[in-house]
Parts: C-alpha cells; sequence; structure tokens
C-alpha cells in the first residue's frame, strides 16, 4: 500500500512537470525575454522603475532556465550520474540568486515609486536610473554572497536523482529561517507597506488638486509615471497572492524540521507538497510581462512598436519609431511617398 501511494505520488509529479511546469516554462521565457527587449527601449530605460523591471526580467529568464531545464532532464533521464553532490548545491545556488534577485529587484521597484511620490526633494533625488543601476549591481553582489551556505550544507537526497537535502538539523534551521524571511516575508512586507504610502500620497494629491481647482492635463512623463504604479500596484497583489503556497510549506517545514520520525508516505507527501509550492513561485515570474501589458497603455503601445521595429527589419524596410502607431493595429504606416504608403524603422 506504501509502495503504491508513493509512486502514484511520483507520477502526479511527473505530470506536473511534463504538463503544467513546461506551459509556465514556455510562457515565462516568452515573457522574460519581451520584457527585456520592451524595457530595453530609449523612451523606458529613461524610467527607473522600468530599470528594476527590466532587471527582473533577466533574474526571470535565468530562474527559468536553470531552475526547470534540469526537470525536464530528469523526466526521461532518472538516475544520472549528472545528479550528484556538486550539480545540486550549484544548482540550488545559481537557481536562488535568481529568484531572489527577482523578488529584491521588484521590491526595490516599489521603494523607488515611493521616493519618487514623496514630498521631500532629498527623497525623490535617490529615484533616479542611475541610483536603480547601482543598486541593481549592489543587490547581485549581495546575492552572489548570502546564499553561500547551499554551497557547504546541500546534499543529494538521492544520488541519480534530481532532489536535494539538508541532512544536518542546525543548517536546516537556518536555511529555511533565511529563505523565509528573506526571500517571502520581508519582500512581501515591503512591498505592501510602500503600496499603502504611494497609494495615500496619490490620495493625498488628487485632493489637493480639486481643494485648489487644478485642472492640468498631465505631461507624457507623469502619464507613463501614472501606468508604472498602476503596473506596480497589481503586480504586487499578484506576487502575495501566488506566493501564498511557497509562504505557507516553509512555514509548516520551519515549524517540522525537529521531527525525525516521519514515516515513508509523509515523506513521499510533504515531497510532492515541496514541488508545487516551490513550482508556485514561478507563476509571478511567468506572468509578470503580461500583467505589465495588461495593465498599462503606454507598455501596450511601445510592445506593438517593438513588434512593428522587429518586422520591420525582417523585412528590410524601414520604420518612424512608431509616430503613426495605432493601438487597434500592429502594422505602422508612414506618410505616402510617390503615392504609395511605405514602412519605415528607426
Amino acid at each position: 500500500m506504501t509502495s503504491r501511494l508513493r509512486a502514484s505520488l511520483a507520477f502526479g509529479q511527473t505530470i506536473i512537470v511534463r504538463y503544467v511546469e513546461s506551459t509556465l516554462f514556455a510562457i515565462g521565457v516568452t515573457g522574460s525575454i519581451l520584457g527585456i527587449l520592451l524595457f530595453s527601449r530609449q523612451k523606458l530605460r529613461s524610467n527607473s522603475c522600468c530599470t528594476y523591471f527590466l532587471a527582473a526580467s533577466v533574474a526571470a529568464l535565468i530562474l527559468f532556465l536553470v531552475g526547470m531545464i534540469p526537470q525536464f532532464y530528469a523526466l526521461n533521464h532518472k538516475p544520472d550520474p549528472i545528479f550528484n553532490q556538486g550539480f545540486c548545491r550549484g544548482h540550488s545556488y545559481v537557481n536562488q540568486i535568481s529568484a531572489m534577485l527577482y523578488r529584491w529587484f521588484l521590491t526595490s521597484a516599489c521603494i523607488d515609486r515611493c521616493l519618487l511620490t514623496s514630498t521631500n526633494h532629498y527623497l525623490r533625488s535617490f529615484s533616479t536610473v542611475r541610483t536603480a543601476r547601482k543598486w541593481i549591481i549592489l543587490l547581485s553582489l549581495i546575492w552572489c554572497v548570502l546564499p553561500i551556505h547551499l554551497l557547504i550544507f546541500l546534499d543529494v537526497n538521492v544520488p541519480g536523482y534530481i532532489t536535494c537535502i539538508i541532512r544536518k538539523k542546525g543548517p536546516a534551521i537556518y536555511i529555511t529561517s533565511f529563505t523565509l524571511i528573506t526571500g517571502v516575508l520581508s519582500p512581501s512586507l515591503i512591498m505592501l507597506v510602500c503600496s499603502a504610502i504611494i497609494w495615500k500620497r496619490l490620495r493625498s494629491r488628487q485632493q489637493r488638486r480639486k481643494m485648489t481647482n487644478i485642472n492640468t492635463k498631465q505631461s507624457k512623463e507623469e502619464t507613463r509615471d501614472a501606468h508604472v504604479i498602476i503596473t506596480l500596484f497589481l503586480q504586487v497583489i499578484i506576487y502575495i497572492v501566488v506566493t501564498l503556497p511557497y509562504t505557507c510549506y516553509h512555514l509548516y517545514l520551519a515549524a517540522t524540521v525537529s521531527v525525525t520520525n516521519k514515516s515513508g508516505d509523509r515523506i513521499a507527501i510533504e515531497l510532492l507538497i515541496r514541488f508545487i509550492a516551490e513550482l508556485s513561485a514561478y507563476i509571478h515570474p511567468a506572468i509578470a510581462f503580461y500583467v505589465h501589458i495588461f495593465a498599462s497603455k503606454t507598455l501596450r503601445r511601445e510592445l506593438m512598436i517593438l513588434f512593428c521595429w522587429i518586422f520591420s527589419c525582417a523585412r528590410g524596410s524601414h520604420f518612424d519609431g512608431g509616430k503613426n502607431i495605432d493601438l487597434n493595429t500592429l502594422s505602422t504606416i508612414a506618410p505616402k511617398s510617390n503615392g504609395k504608403p511605405t514602412a519605415t524603422v528607426d
């Protein structure tokens, strides 16, 4: 009966990897690449928050490639000598770096918008592209050092298989607490606080405008910033919702890490729950780009311009940079030349 349960759970995990995880991988890699291309555009590079989104897209792409490709390989290659202690430690180390960087780049975007909406000029001065680039480099260096414990304490659970384990109780408690605090609770709390502050400041600004009867039209930069803030709010809400399973699992793991007399069935069930919880951590990076596009008219327009530019480059034609682009179509037609419409490239 026990072996049948374990076999059923193992088969269930195989189905999840084959269909659910592969779908997330395709969606996530496509979205990450498009995000990198989109946020690299000159108009968006001048926005510090979009600079963080660009860095987050790069981190997400690395996360999908490093985190999921070995899972796909393991489907038809287990046991395999490649899944040894060295692979287990290196894979987990790089995977955690990319995951943590993604979360903290998104958190930094929230802090950046919070600084931008401040009435204090000194605080607003930190919301610049130059500061964002420096902070991205600093975060990258920090997160290359902080997960170093994974290279020391992790071990392969069964040689030839991809599952890793921490055999010593002390390091297990530390690593579980570290992941829970720095990877889940702290980013979520900071994003919630920053979002609340931004929302309060924006409401106060609207009330001041109504009281002074100011009805000025927003500039293009202000409109773009407003779209970025709306996108950020939506990203924060989705991030917190989809990371709940991951949070709950690590809370359970921290509470039961000292339990040593677990039955084989319980261990098998916990491994499946762990796999599902870790898979849920990929959901937000997978859909982040599509949330951007759904929430922001500015980003949709920039994406259409990007598609037109790619299409024009493929045809070897010329594109005007999207001056005549229509949000309802992907075709960009420039003024007529010699009686014929011509496409242009930037």
